[in-house]
């Protein structure tokens, strides 16, 4: 995947969903990334919005999930990762902060923030009970 060969050299932490665990639509992916610099600010924080924008390219099915943390130094919102998917089911999202909970990115969440998604919901509920 480009992003194991672009970003990992330049610090990223990349994460690589594993779909056909559940599916064996071999179509479905998930792939995400996060900078050097927004590991800094999201091991910093506790406050965590995550939102999804839909129909991100010519395939409608595609998705991009953006978790944005409260910076306090800033005094706003700041995106800090970044996954794709085509799969809207909730094994992407539990894989995705997995990953980032494995990777001590998220640690020690107080707040999360929301839209009305039962995906979303039970992806937090399952990683961060």
């Amino acid at each position: 995947m480009w992003f194991t060969k672009k970003l990992s050299p330049k610090g990223f932490i990349i994460f690589e969903g594993n779909l056909q665990t559940y599916s064996n639509d071999k179509s479905l992916y998930a792939c995400g990334f996060i900078s050097r610099f927004q590991q800094s600010k999201i091991k910093a924080a506790a406050t965590f919005y995550m939102d999804a924008t839909y129909s991100i390219t010519q395939r409608s099915n595609d998705i991009l999930y953006t978790i944005v943390i409260r910076d306090e130094e800033l005094d706003r919102g700041f995106p800090c990762a970044y996954m794709l998917t085509n799969d809207h089911s909730l094994s992407p999202i539990v894989q995705w902060w997995k990953h980032l909970k494995d990777n001590k990115l998220v640690a020690n969440p107080w707040q999360f923030t929301i839209d009305c998604s039962n995906a979303k919901t039970n992806a937090l509920m399952a990683i961060f009970p």
